[in-house]
């Protein structure tokens, strides 16, 4: 029995040893070259959002959107995210700044 553990730990030893050495002498390697990626155009924030100021209309929880009236009578509809979208209520005057999609 004593000598069966022996050989076992043994075994396990220069297992692990050898596994260890795999790992140092593995040289890392790049993925395979491919086309550059496209980089994406930035855009300064000041220059592309908008700013919307009004009456907050309505409010729809479920769709996270709510319906902003300005000083000209006219609606626009945003959304938000479903944390925000619980602070927002209807009858507040509100300045909205946004990015138009």
């Amino acid at each position: 029995m004593k000598k069966a553990l022996m050989i076992l730990l043994a075994v396990s030893v220069v297992c692990w040893i050898s596994f260890a050495s795999a790992q140092q002498e593995k040289p890392k390697t790049a993925p395979p070259a491919t086309a550059p990626a496209a980089t994406p155009k930035v855009v300064p924030a000041k220059e592309s959002l908008k700013t919307a100021e009004g009456e907050i209309t309505a409010v729809d929880t479920k769709l996270c959107t709510f319906t902003l009236k300005d000083a000209s009578g006219v609606e626009k509809q945003f959304s938000t995210t479903p944390v925000k979208i619980k602070m927002v209520k209807v009858g507040e005057k509100v300045s909205v700044k946004y990015k138009e999609t």
